[in-house]
């Protein structure tokens, strides 16, 4: 004669729901633990956020001052130094990790200041108008890039 021993259907789904419950309580707040210890945007930056509020005051006197009717040759050398300030920003954002949006946001102000620049130069002449549309064109664009550092954990 045979004897098997078979543990009471109750017995194995308690200890089933005791292991879910365990494994539950474990597995779950190490999830959480290395999803809080990954960044997935980059830091705050105060020289990102210096150098934004720096170049956004800059660019928007210079724009405020250019005379429109004046040849773009009475303006190319600020104009470079404008390039060359908007360059070291882009490249400074681009050599950090984790910085897409930043990034994408120097960018659009870089080729907004460069199509002025391109338009100057073709046309020789800006419109009052033209120089005031971008220019708060620009402050929203510098704006929104400020805004982001500014979210970005501290």
């Amino acid at each position: 004669m045979q004897i098997t021993l078979n543990p009471p259907l109750d017995l194995v789904r308690n200890k089933r729901s005791i292991d879910r419950k365990v494994i539950s309580a474990i597995v779950i707040p190490v999830l959480f633990f290395m999803l809080g210890c990954v960044h997935l945007i980059a830091n705050y930056d105060p020289i990102t956020y210096k150098s934004l509020t720096d170049l956004k005051a800059e660019t928007g006197l210079f724009l405020k001052n250019v005379a429109g009717d004046k040849p773009y040759s009475e303006y190319a050398l600020k104009f470079a130094d404008l390039q060359l300030t908007m360059e070291k920003v882009y490249e400074y954002e681009k050599g950090k990790k984790l910085n897409n949006d930043t990034i994408a946001q120097v960018t659009e102000i870089r080729n907004m200041i460069d199509g002025v620049i391109t338009l100057y130069k073709n046309q020789n002449r800006l419109t009052p108008g033209y120089l005031k549309e971008k220019k708060e064109q620009l402050e929203s664009a510098f704006d929104l890039a400020i805004r982001t550092e500014n979210t970005k954990s501290k």
